[in-house]
């Protein structure tokens, strides 16, 4: 690089970018790992429909958003993959010290019981008699 910029100062930010040492444990360098989770706290803030925003307080009750962040890579492969049977918690890192295989049935998924609306329950009804009885079965519209 120093072939092609008179000073450091001149050098465009890409070539910086790809130039830049990574982070321990990391594919990237601080500079564009911080870019990068800057503009993701950028999306998430600006997407209306992110659910931890407070744009619609009470969206979702506590309980619920408890088992949304219930709901992990590591589950759907579970879930959906042909023949998986173990996986690691954290299927973005590698299986390792802190990060073991483990069966699927240990892996947690979410209650989807805690969006019952019980006000929506079907209502039992008293009388016997309903629209479609044995005495309607011959019934037809002749159009």
């Amino acid at each position: 690089m120093a072939m092609m910029y008179e000073s450091p100062e001149d050098i465009e930010l890409y070539p910086a970018l790809l130039a830049e040492r990574a982070l321990p444990g990391a594919a990237l360098g601080p500079t564009l790992a911080c870019l990068m989770a800057s503009q993701l706290l950028r999306w998430r803030r600006a997407d209306r429909f992110w659910y931890e925003n407070t744009v619609h307080p009470g969206a979702f009750t506590e309980e619920q958003l408890l088992e949304i962040r219930k709901a992990t890579l590591s589950r759907i492969i579970c879930d959906h993959g042909e023949e998986v049977h173990e996986i690691q918690p954290n299927a973005f890192l590698l299986a390792g010290h802190g990060n073991e295989m483990t069966e699927c049935a240990n892996i947690p998924f979410p209650n989807l019981n805690v969006w019952t609306d019980a006000s929506c329950a079907r209502k039992q009804y008293t009388h016997q008699k309903t629209l479609f009885t044995p005495d309607h079965v011959d019934s037809y519209f002749d159009w």
